[in-house]
C-alpha cells in the first residue's frame, strides 16, 4: 500500500451477507495497492457479523469470480472504482 494515495471500492453483499450486514452494499476507501485480502480485513472489522461466512466465502471482482485459493487473495490488487461482490458459497445438489 502506498502512503497517502487512496482508492474507493464498491462492495456489494449477496444473500446471507445482506442479512448479516444489514445493508446490500457500501463504498470503502483503502490505500492504493490494497489487496482483496486487505479489503476483507476492513469489511470484517467494520461488520464483525460477516465473520460467520468467512469459511465459505465467495468473492468476485468486477463480476469475475475469484477462483484462486484464499491464501492467494493477498496478491489480488484492487484498483480505484473496482466492484467487489461478497457472499457465501452455495453448495448443494
Amino acid at each position: 500500500m502506498q502512503a497517502g494515495e487512496k482508492i474507493v471500492i464498491r462492495v456489494e453483499y449477496l444473500g446471507l451477507f445482506i442479512r448479516l450486514a444489514g445493508i446490500s452494499g457500501e463504498y470503502l476507501t483503502l490505500g492504493k495497492g490494497s489487496s482483496l485480502e486487505e479489503l476483507l480485513e476492513t469489511v470484517f472489522t467494520r461488520r464483525p457479523s460477516l465473520e460467520k461466512g468467512n469459511r465459505s466465502l465467495f468473492a468476485a471482482v468486477n463480476k469475475k469470480p475469484i477462483t484462486a485459493p484464499r491464501a492467494a487473495w493477498k496478491e489480488i490488487l484492487l484498483q480505484d472504482g473496482d466492484q467487489v461482490l461478497l457472499g457465501v458459497k452455495v453448495i448443494g445438489g
